[in-house]
């Protein structure tokens, strides 16, 4: 999450108390976010990306069919 809100390394190698060699071994990878978002349909400008399923509001009547206990 650091990163995608455009921490650096370095930030994130403090807020972490990692070493390069954590911080390379289980936090960077080599594939680049900008191809990467770019692959998924994402726009590779800006800091923000998100999901359109998240604004919708679906129906009560299918609310109720997958947790039927909805009301209590």
């Amino acid at each position: 999450m650091a990163g995608n809100m455009c921490a650096n390394v370095d930030q994130i190698r403090r807020q972490g108390r990692w070493n390069n060699t954590t911080t390379n071994g289980a936090y960077l990878t080599n594939l680049p976010r900008e191809l990467v978002r770019s692959m998924a349909g994402f726009p590779t400008y800006g800091r923000f990306f998100y999901l359109a399923r998240a604004v919708l509001n679906p129906p009560t009547s299918l609310c109720k069919k997958l947790l039927p206990a909805i009301d209590e």
